[in-house]
């Protein structure tokens, strides 16, 4: 649909005492966003639709989608899903915003592009004679597309930190990052550093036991695009962690990466494959417990992603596997996983899930750990696996609209 540069408005018309049809033969419509849109403020410019609290009660299920872009903003994608009487009657709406666009910016194109699809639909429902219609050009569009001096390149910048004391107890952090990405079809490159400061003293039994960790790290990302399915590059690294017992650390990782489903398609489905391996020189602040003050490791790993998401809620699972070659016997294996499923009416049912195997732990000190270093935090501890999951249902009940906005005292 090539009307993303038309400003449509549409108004319920007055000008008859006695309208063929009243608002309850609107068109009802789920609106499926979550965090990611102003419901309020869409509801309260858009009177010609019912809004309704369950997508099964719903004649249009829109379905918002948003991944980022390589400028720092985001791609938004409207799915139109027809229920009921629109039954197979789908269609797709996107745009993309800009790293400083504000909330207002925003939520407004979100009206124009909901206007713009749910036209497809009340032009076929009853009260399609009650309304009226005015199209305008965006004079916008009239004028050449703006040269990119920055040739798609942005840059992100970020420093935060705090400090909190109490009369035994204080503690500090600081954290700043510089970021630089360039994203276009046929190649994407990003690079980016950070550092860490953080500390926190107690007093205990009339002496002071501090906790400290500095940490730093810069990455680059270097992909290209070599069809519909597949993706070729690299990484290269570099990390410092007092903690981790690692004074340095680099790696160079090419890696390949097959996509099931087409890259196009990457705002509702995703089954990607990527696998990856390198070097990787490592320098240690204490001696490991395989006698190293300093190695260089040759690894590799084999990862999976799905992706899912529509109507019916949205799923995603993560499951990598990774060796060190110079003893195969050191390896890790990583699980995740993520679901929101719409079970019935009015019944949503959320579980998170993540588990690890681990017997890769090279870095760890040869010295023993205090009961400070465990209790504290202060150094990586030994272990054979790590796990951990949550899970949460929602029901409602009662009235199917929602249409109603009242601010008052907030929300």
């Amino acid at each position: 649909m090539k009307l993303v540069l038309l400003y449509l408005s549409v108004l319920l018309a007055h000008a008859q005492e006695e309208p063929p049809a009243s608002i309850k033969d609107a068109p009802r419509v789920f609106l499926d966003c979550r965090a990611s849109c102003d419901k309020n403020y869409i509801k309260t410019e858009i009177k010609y639709v019912n809004f309704v609290r369950e997508r099964q009660d719903a004649d249009i299920h829109v379905l918002l989608l948003d991944e980022p872009t390589g400028g720092g903003g985001k791609k938004y994608t409207f799915q139109f899903i027809g229920q009921n009487k629109f039954a197979g009657k789908n269609e797709a709406l996107s745009y993309a915003s800009k790293p400083l666009d504000t909330g207002d910016e925003l939520r407004k194109r979100d009206v124009q592009h909901l206007n713009l699809g749910l036209l497809c639909y009340v032009g076929q429902s009853p009260i399609k004679d009650s309304l009226k219609l005015d199209v305008k050009l965006n004079d916008a569009a009239k004028l050449p597309p703006e040269k990119d001096k920055w040739n798609n390149w942005a840059f992100a910048t970020e420093l935060n930190g705090y400090f909190n004391a109490e009369e035994t107890t204080k503690s500090g952090f600081l954290y700043g990052t510089a970021a630089a990405n360039r994203v276009t079809e046929e190649l994407k490159a990003g690079f980016s550093a950070y550092a860490i400061r953080q500390g926190s003293s107690y007093e205990i039994a009339e002496r002071t036991v501090s906790k400290s960790d500095n940490q730093y790290g810069w990455s680059g990302l270097v992909v290209a695009s070599v069809d519909s399915h597949w993706s070729a590059g690299g990484w290269a690294d570099l990390y410092s962690s007092r903690k981790n017992n690692t004074r340095l650390a680099y790696s160079l990782m090419p890696a390949v990466e097959y996509n099931v489903f087409p890259y196009k398609e990457s705002t509702k489905k995703e089954f990607r494959f990527l696998y990856k391996a390198g070097i990787s020189p490592i320098r240690y602040h204490e001696e490991t417990v395989e006698g190293k003050t300093r190695q260089t490791t040759l690894q590799h790993s084999l990862s999976s992603t799905l992706k899912l998401k529509d109507k019916w809620g949205n799923v995603e699972f993560f499951l990598k596997g990774s060796q060190y070659w110079h003893d195969l016997s050191k390896a890790r294996l990583n699980f995740s996983s993520k679901l929101a499923l719409n079970v019935a009416k009015k019944l949503q049912l959320t579980l998170e899930a993540n588990a690890s195997l681990v017997k890769d732990q090279i870095n760890l000190p040869k010295s023993s750990l205090s009961d400070e270093d465990i209790l504290l935090g202060r150094r990586e501890l030994p272990t054979s696996f790590y796990y951990g999951a949550n899970a949460g249902v929602r029901f409602t009940f009662g009235s199917i609209f929602n249409n109603i906005v009242n601010p008052r005292f907030g929300n």
